[in-house]
């Protein structure tokens, strides 16, 4: 689809109504991660060995990348290997409640011992999401928005928060950012847009972020707007008078320049 008519089809999808003028000069602003401020250790039940996730996320409860964390693990020092986005795991053979010092831990990590004789099986129970005020799927698992909080929550195993916003989230899709076969994410308070990106291990981390003074976000979607085949991101923002449609142009690789 040709750049320009494809800019006024998102316009018209996001606001229902006839397209404003696309700005040259973004009035937003692209927000890196804020650094890591504490580790998170994901709530689990199973039968041992039990692996749950251990997350390192900023300010808005987003997983991010930092260095190794060290915890205490039923009195045993462990260091947790992390990745790229954020996100280690936890390995626990001991049966019984776990006690982890040196993080925030979400619930109960439990290990039970294997119900039926022969097979390393045990019921687990995923967390039930409360007050969920909007549902996307993202592959196989589906994210669950509740006031402020975006959680992740698979078809087997622990559900877990990826998102603490400071407002009421107002919109979620599933999106493609990149071809790495994980399903992402576009989360968007009135202020703030995020834009998560999926695991293919689980989870989500921190992709990219929007804010602009004085403004609102009106919608928001992720398409390619360019021509080039990679995806960009499309910003309805608005004022009490007017509303401008703001176009980042992405590479593929989570970095975004503002459109000309």
């Amino acid at each position: 689809m040709e750049k320009g008519r494809a800019v006024m089809v998102v316009w018209m999808s996001l606001w229902g109504c006839a397209p404003a003028p696309v700005v040259t000069e973004s009035p937003a602003s692209l927000m890196t991660s804020p650094p890591p401020e504490r580790v998170e250790v994901v709530a689990h039940q199973g039968s041992a060995p039990l692996q749950t996730f251990v997350r390192q996320v900023n300010e808005f409860g987003v997983a991010t990348a930092g260095v190794n964390p060290m915890m205490t693990v039923e009195g045993r020092p462990v260091e947790v290997a992390m990745d790229g986005l954020g996100y280690g795991v936890l390995s626990v053979s001991t049966v019984g409640l776990i006690d982890v010092v040196g993080a925030d831990v979400t619930g109960p990590v439990h290990v039970l011992p294997r119900y039926w004789e022969g097979l390393p099986l045990s019921p687990v129970q995923v967390p039930a999401v409360e007050n969920a005020t909007r549902v996307e799927s993202v592959g196989d698992a589906i994210l669950v928005a509740t006031g402020p909080e975006l959680w992740w929550v698979p078809p087997t195993g622990p559900a877990h928060r990826v998102l603490e916003a400071d407002a009421p989230l107002i919109g979620v899709r599933g999106v493609d950012v990149d071809v790495d076969g994980a399903r992402d994410a576009v989360a968007w308070t009135s202020q703030r847009v995020f834009l998560l990106r999926g695991r293919l291990q689980g989870g989500m981390s921190w992709g990219a972020a929007w804010e602009a003074a004085g403004l609102s976000v009106g919608g928001v979607d992720v398409g390619d707007l360019s021509g080039d085949n990679l995806p960009d991101v499309a910003i309805a923002w608005a004022d009490l008078e007017d509303g401008v449609l703001d176009v980042w142009e992405g590479d593929g690789l989570w970095r975004f320049e503002s459109g000309e």
